[in-house]
């Protein structure tokens, strides 16, 4: 899939009625078919600008767990097998 795919997936995941969760399982989707987070946070940062308010707050929050700038237990790392 090529980055265009995958931010407009992310662009629909946000939009959706579970916008979060949706973001969510999509990044460690990603993650896990080898993704890095690096690629993924420019992804969403990409999407961003064409999001209501209340959906980029939930992508910001997506992002933070892909950084770290949230408690150990909430990051998004990928699936070990």
């Amino acid at each position: 899939m090529d980055r265009g795919e995958v931010r407009e997936r992310f662009l629909q995941a946000a939009l959706s009625a579970d916008g979060y969760e949706s973001l969510v399982a999509l990044v460690q989707q990603q993650l896990d078919q080898g993704d890095t987070a690096e690629t993924l946070v420019a992804d969403l940062t990409d999407v961003r600008p064409f999001l209501p308010s209340e959906s980029e707050d939930d992508v910001l929050d997506v992002m933070d767990r892909l950084v770290g700038w949230c408690a150990p237990s909430a990051r998004l790392l990928p699936t070990e097998p």
